[in-house]
């Protein structure tokens, strides 16, 4: 089989979305492995509420302003700016989240609901 060649893109600027659910209220939700940048501390991993037409920073940005070395001289990319939506949290840094779901099992009910 093979890809289709209509699409449309749902949302811009993010970065490794390996886990994706969505909320029981229907957002979509999106947690991200941040790059590396040679540091214990930062950047931090993000989730973010995915909303259509939005960008979350990447490659430009990470945490919730903080502009990539990379683009630091360019006078362009304003990180402050309304074009791009900050995280909705922001997870410590290389947890590397890979998966998340709502927990609807019966063996543990004070889970119940709850975002994993």
């Amino acid at each position: 089989s093979k890809w289709s060649n209509t699409y449309t893109i749902f949302a811009r600027g993010l970065r490794n979305s390996m886990a994706l659910t969505v909320s029981p209220a229907g957002w979509v939700m999106q947690a991200e492995n941040a790059r590396a940048l040679n540091s214990d501390v930062e950047p931090h991993e993000e989730l973010n509420i995915v909303q259509e037409g939005r960008h979350y920073g990447f490659p430009y940005c990470y945490n919730f302003r903080a502009k990539v070395p990379e683009w630091s001289a360019n006078p362009n990319v304003n990180c402050a700016s309304s074009k791009f939506d900050k995280p909705h949290i922001l997870l410590p840094p290389r947890v590397a989240p890979l998966d998340m779901t709502y927990y609807s099992g019966k063996m543990f009910p004070e889970l119940q609901g709850h975002l994993l």
